[in-house]
Parts: C-alpha cells; sequence; structure tokens
C-alpha cells in the first residue's frame, strides 16, 4: 500500500499540483497534515476513488467545503493504525513526547505531523506505556525550512513500513 503525505502548503499549491500529478494513480491513500488542508480538493480529481485524511493545522480554517477538519484522528491502513496531527497540538518543537503518548493511548504504531516545516523520521521502541511507534515528518511542500520542497511516501506491507522523502 502506498500512502501519500503533505503537509504545510499553506495555499500555494504550485508543487502539491505538481507532486501529485507524479503519484496520480500510484497512490492508495493521501494524507494533509494541515496549514492547507483545503488544498487537498484540488488534487482530488487525480485520485479517483482513494480516500483524503486531512487535519487542521494552526493556519487552518475550522471548517472546509466538506465540513468540520479535525485537529488529529486515527486512520487504519492496512495491518497499521496512523495518528494524524499537526506538530503545534503536541509541541513538537520541543520533543516527541507528547506526540508519541498520544499516538500510543490510539494504539497506532505510526505518528504523523506537520507544523516544522522540516523532514524528518524518529524510532521509538516499546515502552511500559504502548507499543513501539515510527514517527514521520514530510516537511513542508511549499515553505520548506531544510532545503527544497517536500513531501513523503509510506510503503506499507504486512507489517514492515517505509518512510521516503520526496523532494521538489
Amino acid at each position: 500500500m502506498t500512502v501519500l503525505v503533505f503537509s504545510d502548503s499553506h495555499g500555494i499549491t504550485r508543487n502539491l499540483l505538481r507532486a501529485a500529478k507524479a503519484h496520480a494513480g500510484k497512490a492508495d491513500a493521501v494524507l494533509h497534515l494541515g496549514d492547507g488542508a483545503p488544498d487537498l480538493h484540488l488534487i482530488s480529481g487525480l485520485f479517483p476513488g482513494v480516500p483524503f485524511y486531512p487535519v487542521r493545522g494552526n493556519c487552518d480554517p475550522a471548517y472546509d467545503c466538506e465540513g468540520p477538519l479535525p485537529r488529529d484522528r486515527v486512520v487504519t491502513l492496512g495491518s497499521h493504525r496512523l495518528y494524524l496531527c499537526h506538530g503545534d497540538l503536541h509541541s513538537v518543537s520541543r520533543g516527541w513526547d507528547s506526540l508519541v503518548r498520544d499516538a500510543r493511548s490510539q494504539s497506532a504504531d505510526i505518528a504523523l505531523y506537520g507544523h516544522l516545516h522540516i523532514a524528518e523520521e524518529r524510532y521509538f521502541p516499546p515502552a511500559s506505556d504502548g507499543g513501539a511507534v515510527h514517527v514521520f515528518s514530510p516537511g513542508s511542500i511549499s515553505l520548506p525550512r531544510d532545503g527544497s520542497p517536500s513531501y513523503g511516501l509510506l510503503l506499507l506491507s504486512g507489517g514492515d513500513v517505509l518512510f521516503s522523502v520526496g523532494r521538489l
């Protein structure tokens, strides 16, 4: 299963469209981790029948044309539970403890976040409060702080997960 992950497009959609066109017909799900979540409507036609899972960032409206945007959510894809949020919800600029704790409380093995505009991946082994958690940020598709615009690709196969960062 291939999952396309965007974050922090901030209404600047040129790169979002470019990346989406490169993966049209190849994704089984599309996620947006906030600050531009309503931008997903621009690419929905490239992924007919593919589920879209946005969450609201600190710069997003509470509602888009399809209704309320959740601040966080859990999505089950294949054998994985993904906890999605915008990183401001957990103050990720100060660390991942809160994010990992919430992911574990939801029995998620993958936590995805935005907000920092930096692509990164971390692994947290099992602990007394829950199982292992893979943490991933795709960076920013429009306003990167770590070089070129980026987005994420997750390849899920059984219990395995591979994180990849696409750069434009």
